[in-house]
């Protein structure tokens, strides 16, 4: 029997298809891309609104011990995880998939779900940086490996989808509001309510995320040495053969996925260029077919660097900011479980337009980039074959146009660009309220007219607690600072004391990180 029983929503159709809501789509999109080996799935059709579900194929389902119709789970939202050997539980779409991946690695260390990633700028395999970056022949290629381990679908330290929807405006949007919206635009295009409908601000939010340039943690430490690669290789260029074939693209493979950036000397001459007080600089004539050429802000032609010793000083007067990282994934420069998620829900929208997504492509351009991209990579694509896909009706019906029009709320942008912040949380920021859920709710107290009044504690104000009298790991821990500490101690004993205080005999107390292990 598996060690992790996975429930979730969903039921069988007949033999071939079953229906879900796209929570459980995109767990069973993990499931199978992880492909792990202790997790079962049970699947139980309480409260299952079937107007917002998708029907999948069944093949999703051929490497995993599962069953159908459980109705006595209902203590927990949808989708949970309980371990057969612990009193575990976890529930949330974000926080089981992340356990589903940690557990999957364990399993099948064989499929690199925690290879060691790029650090510092070194190369996640030799082969492919080789391949990468020996296009000139003669070029020597150091690769270093990091001593440092990530997860690598778990993004950077591990903080992919890590901060809870309550305070990650990001989370929220994964887990919570682009679901939701999409399963909501599908069933209004279902049912043929009109044929003009405005594309919803959740989906545009994450259109304007892949506008920006991709996120990039220690930007410096990153790429400082990629930048003193690229320079070392300009020490050894001799020929005009040499300047032909140097790559400004440069691509850097791992096991699931490329990350890709551009040597972009152009900007590095413009910044040259104003720096000289924009003097003159005589053109060259262009001499060979090959030969680059470096535009001026005005437009003008104003240097050839065909030629050595031209390439050779562009490329070591460039800074960090001449390496421009392509905005592949969602959460930076490589794929996290963020991107698995966000695929399912936007392969069910194009479904719902029958794959004639030239509908939309004005209006969600840099939406269908990433997902092309993400549907050219092996194992997303082997994964998605696998879950029934219908990738070839894509690629036949994409350039084709429906006949529903799309259109956007007009300063829609405008708005989504405030909450820039919101978007931008991740597990190592502080956690706070997601301003606009706070703004959203004193609103309704305002216009609700709700008088709001100061509760009285059970206990009154005899809520202290001997501290010396529970266990060390309660306390909040003295490397905080004084005032933080006595407020962190007032803020347990308020919740403590209340809840002893209504607590009756055979109920059972259950801490949900108040800030230390409670025993009782």
């Amino acid at each position: 029997m598996a060690s992790n029983i996975i429930y979730l929503e969903g039921k069988a159709i007949d033999d071939e298809t079953i229906l879900v809501p796209l929570s459980s789509a995109a767990l069973l999109f993990v499931v199978q891309y992880c492909s792990p080996e202790s997790f079962s799935l049970k699947f139980t059709r309480t409260n299952l609104d079937e107007a917002n579900c998708f029907k999948i194929s069944r093949d999703t389902l051929d490497k995993t011990e599962h069953v159908f119709d459980i109705d006595d789970e209902q203590d927990c939202l949808l989708p949970v995880i309980r371990q057969t050997d612990d009193i575990w539980v976890r529930s949330g779409l974000c926080g089981t998939i992340r356990y589903i991946v940690s557990q999957a690695h364990f399993d099948r260390p064989q499929e690199h779900l925690d290879d060691l990633l790029l650090e510092l700028g070194n190369y996640a395999s030799l082969h492919n940086a080789i391949l990468t970056f020996s296009r000139i022949s003669h070029i020597i290629i150091s690769v270093r490996f990091s001593t440092e381990s990530h997860f690598s679908t778990h993004g950077f330290r591990g903080g992919s989808l890590k901060a809870c929807a309550e305070v990650s405006g990001w989370t929220k949007l994964c887990e919570v509001e682009l679901p939701d919206t999409v399963s909501q635009l599908v069933n209004k295009i279902r049912n043929e309510e009109s044929t003009v409908f405005s594309l919803p601000e959740d989906l545009m939010k994450l259109e304007w995320h892949f506008l920006k340039p991709p996120k990039i943690h220690n930007d410096d430490k990153t790429k400082r040495p990629f930048l003193k690669q690229i320079q070392k290789e300009a020490d050894n260029l001799k020929t005009e053969e040499d300047v032909t074939e140097f790559q400004y693209n440069r691509e850097i493979h791992n096991p699931h996925g490329v990350t890709k950036f551009y040597v972009n000397v152009n900007a590095e001459y413009e910044t040259v260029r104003s720096k000289t007080n924009n003097k003159n600089i005589k053109s060259k004539k262009e001499k060979k077919s090959n030969s680059v050429i470096i535009g001026g802000s005005d437009g003008e032609n104003v240097q050839d660097i065909s030629s050595v010793n031209n390439l050779k000083n562009l490329l070591k007067k460039m800074t960090i900011d001449n390496l421009e990282f392509s905005h592949l994934y969602s959460e930076g420069t490589t794929i996290t479980m963020a991107d698995l998620i966000l695929y399912t829900n936007i392969y069910h929208l194009f479904e719902s337009l029958d794959f004639k997504i030239a509908s939309v492509q004005h209006h969600l351009k840099h939406i269908i980039t990433w997902f092309d991209h993400m549907t050219s990579l092996p194992r997303v694509h082997q994964t998605a074959i696998q879950c029934g896909y219908k990738l070839g009706k894509l690629a036949k019906n994409r350039n084709m146009t429906s006949p529903i029009e799309f259109t956007v709320e007009e300063g829609l942008f405008e708005k989504i660009n405030e909450d820039e912040m919101e978007l931008s949380r991740r597990c190592r920021g502080k956690y706070r309220p997601i301003k606009p859920d706070v703004w959203s709710a004193l609103d309704k107290v305002v216009k609700g007219e709700i008088q709001i009044e100061t509760g009285i504690h059970p206990r009154g104000d005899n809520t202290a607690i001997l501290w010396s009298e529970v266990p060390e790991g309660v306390y909040p821990g003295l490397d905080l600072p004084k005032k933080r500490l006595l407020r962190k101690c007032e803020q347990l004993e308020n919740l403590v004391t209340a809840v002893l205080e209504l607590a009756k005999p055979g109920d059972v107390i259950v801490d949900f990180c108040s800030g230390g292990v409670w025993c009782f």
